[in-house]
């Protein structure tokens, strides 16, 4: 492993994945895929990777291409900031604010793209 300069050697076992554990980890990746929109916490490693200033919002890893999501525009490498006008600070952060949003009712994303500024996407749940 090579870190800030610095190296060292590990040991690493490989070992074959239990079926239990893949398939509970398909159901969580579900359920924080809301939209279509697969996110992340932004740590001070992927700040310096895009070159933000700092590591307020959450930045999307992914977004499934038949989603409300997609067809709003959202895109991969977006940060979202806010949703209506809320602070998201984390995926779970997210993940309530839009479980609190009711059926049918509009999502303002206020979000960062990289290399246009700032956008609002609308997205009815």
């Amino acid at each position: 492993i090579n870190r800030n300069g610095k190296s060292r050697t590990t040991d690493v076992k490989i070992a074959k994945r239990e079926d239990t554990k893949i398939s509970g980890k398909s159901t969580q990746e579900r359920k924080q895929a809301q939209l279509g929109i697969q996110a992340s916490e932004i740590t001070p490693e992927t700040a310096r990777r895009f070159n933000l200033k700092d590591t307020a919002g959450i930045i999307v890893v992914g977004v499934d291409p038949e989603s409300k999501a997609a067809e709003a525009g959202l895109q991969m490498h977006d940060i979202i900031r806010e949703i209506n006008h809320k602070n998201i600070t984390s995926v779970s952060d997210f993940n309530k604010t839009i479980n609190d949003i009711p059926e049918g009712e509009t999502i303002n994303l206020f979000i960062r793209r990289m290399n246009r500024g700032f956008l609002v996407i609308k997205i009815t749940k």
